[in-house]
């Protein structure tokens, strides 16, 4: 059985994934204001400098490829959403640092094939020590669940 501590760290590891992912959706939906300030407040500065993106076709993305990618991506995918499921934060590798499974569900998703699909990640999150912005990514890797998985879904979020 978790402790509490355990279990107050996964709440907070599923906030920050989730809150991330959020913003990806009201982005790419244009939901939000097209301002820089904003989105680096909410994803610059979520990225450690050293970060590192595998997406699920094997690139090796840093973090400036991937922020130029997502301003670029503005409004480009009106019907968007996201659902982040099955979150499970792993051992401890040091102190404070955090490797974190989970899957990432995506719903019309224009830029992705398929457009609903599934993936699974794993990310490193490195502890800042800060309440509102306890983690900053540092590596995420993607690999696509299995198509009879993403096939049946759900996509009713």
């Amino acid at each position: 059985m978790p402790t509490s501590d355990e279990t107050d760290l996964t709440a907070t590891v599923r906030t920050e994934i989730e809150g991330m992912h959020a913003f990806f959706v009201d982005w790419f939906r244009g939901s939000v204001a097209e301002d820089l300030d904003l989105f680096e407040r909410e994803l610059g500065t979520r990225f450690d400098d050293a970060f590192r993106l595998i997406p699920p076709g094997g690139a090796n993305l840093s973090r400036d490829d991937i922020l130029n990618g997502l301003r670029s991506g503005y409004g480009g995918s009106p019907g968007f959403a996201i659902q982040i499921r099955n979150t499970e934060v792993r051992p401890a590798i040091a102190p404070g640092v955090v490797l974190v499974t989970y899957e990432e569900w995506q719903h019309h998703a224009v830029n992705s094939t398929p457009p609903e699909n599934g993936r699974l990640s794993s990310a490193l999150l490195l502890p800042t020590g800060a309440r509102e912005r306890p983690f900053r990514w540092r590596h995420v890797h993607e690999t696509w669940l299995p198509a009879d998985v993403m096939q049946a879904g759900p996509y009713d979020f």
